[in-house]
């Protein structure tokens, strides 16, 4: 005979009988374990995206290129910036905001130049370039005034052919 009881306890205890018979169900339906986040997992700042996002990629490809060249040949802003012929700050301005700088032609055919003797060089002699070019010892110093003075790419290529083997004796 059926009773409300049974109606109520016999799927329950189908349940567990069934649970109890196949034990590969409890390692499917375990929790997954909690993951706590810090505030210091989260990010610091957001970068907010611009609408314009077309006319800044050049000026920001003349920074990116400043900085590949300035870890290729390994120098310091200070150093760098007298190659491209600005000040220190004027640097940090240019870098901040290209276009506002009065010498931004300047500086950008000064980035290609450098970009063609880099691409033509060996890459053990691109760490080498600032001692070639402003030693007397190591190298000779009017190379280094044609880097200051913002030499072409073709200066720049027949001063590095000529001062090759010095490149090679210091690699």
């Amino acid at each position: 005979m059926e009773t409300t009881l049974t109606r109520q306890v016999a799927p329950q205890v189908l349940s567990v009988c069934l649970l109890a018979a196949t034990p590969g169900v409890y390692a499917i339906q375990q929790p997954e374990p909690v993951v706590f986040i810090q505030d210091y997992d989260l990010p610091q700042f957001v970068l907010e995206a611009t609408n314009d996002q077309s006319a800044n990629t050049g000026e920001h490809a003349s920074v990116a290129l400043y900085q590949e060249l300035k870890d290729e040949f390994q120098l310091s802003h200070t150093q760098f910036a007298s190659w491209l012929g600005l000040k220190r700050r004027s640097l940090y301005n240019w870098i901040n905001d290209p276009s506002s700088s009065r010498s931004e032609a300047a500086v950008e055919a000064r980035l290609v130049n450098l970009n063609a003797l880099m691409m033509d060089m060996d890459k053990e002699h691109r760490s080498l370039l600032h001692k070639v070019a402003f030693s007397p010892i190591d190298g000779d110093p009017a190379f280094g005034e044609a880097l200051l003075n913002g030499a072409s790419k073709e200066e720049l290529f027949s001063w590095y052919d000529e001062l090759y083997e010095k490149f090679d004796l210091l690699a």
